[in-house]
């Protein structure tokens, strides 16, 4: 049984993968251009690193929201675990109230599992939403978040979304084609979008670009209390059965030594 002290503050992270996630605009704390997905991989470890000894959740939202990763102390469990962006092919359009309804699940889960605890909830996205249908307010999470954090990915000049085919990287020559214009169309981040989001959660808006990386995103409401978790593992060794061999073993001695008996009286 292993004991470990764990901070009493849960972070949950959602990664958007959508097919707009792949394009290469974004920047993290210099001038090179990643894609959005890369950078928000990035950030994803560093908001790790601000909250050692937390516990973590993850989950990615693209047509619909999954988690990935149950409430864990492992950090190093979700570090990579956002590692492709869905594929362009089955995308239907980019929603930004898609994980919704596996936030508001999860974020129950931890509530009534810790009412204690304090929640903070990291949504990485590049705000865009291209569905037709009206985007669903984020505010009924509020009532179990002590703190929300947007991170804006991207670039507002934008750039051609590549195609992406069951998550892995295609023709770097071929682009999704805008069904209006019939030319490749153009990703753009929308900060404006994801400020809307902030106000909707009470939290804070990042935006990533060359100089501001997420050194400055700790939550001030971040748990100074602790909890004791406990592990138990059970191991299995295995033992010899060597119990018949030895009841035969003394019967075969008993027998030679009856044996000498006989044989030693006969020779007086």
């Amino acid at each position: 049984t292993n004991s470990r002290a764990v901070n009493d503050t849960d972070v949950v992270v959602a990664v958007d993968v959508t097919g707009s996630m792949s394009v290469k605009d974004a920047q993290y704390g210099s001038a090179e251009q990643s894609s959005r997905l890369d950078v928000a991989k990035q950030a994803v470890k560093d908001v790790t690193a601000l909250y050692p000894n937390s516990s973590f959740a993850a989950l990615r939202f693209g047509a619909s929201g999954t988690l990935d990763v149950p409430l864990t102390p492992d950090s190093n469990a979700i570090d990579n675990w956002a590692d492709t962006p869905e594929a362009t092919s089955v995308s239907a359009g980019s929603t930004l109230d898609a994980p919704i309804d596996q936030l508001l699940l999860t974020c129950k889960s931890i509530h009534d599992q810790h009412p204690d605890d304090a929640i903070v909830l990291y949504l990485f996205s590049d705000g865009e939403q291209t569905s037709s249908k009206a985007r669903r307010t984020f505010s009924s999470l509020r009532r179990y978040l002590s703190d929300a954090f947007t991170v804006a990915i991207g670039s507002e000049q934008g750039g051609n979304i590549p195609v992406i085919a069951d998550g892995v990287d295609g023709n770097a020559d071929q682009w999704v084609t805008d069904p209006d214009t019939g030319k490749p169309g153009v990703s753009r981040m929308n900060k404006d979008e994801m400020a809307s989001i902030t106000d909707e959660l009470s939290g804070t808006a990042l935006v990533l670009n060359a100089s501001n990386t997420m050194r400055d995103g700790v939550s001030k409401e971040a748990s100074d209390k602790w909890r004791v978790t406990q592990t138990t593992k059970k191991r299995t060794r295995t033992m010899p059965v060597v119990w018949p061999l030895a009841i035969v073993t003394l019967l075969l001695l008993a027998c030679e030594l009856g044996a000498w008996i006989i044989q030693s009286r006969s020779l007086l």
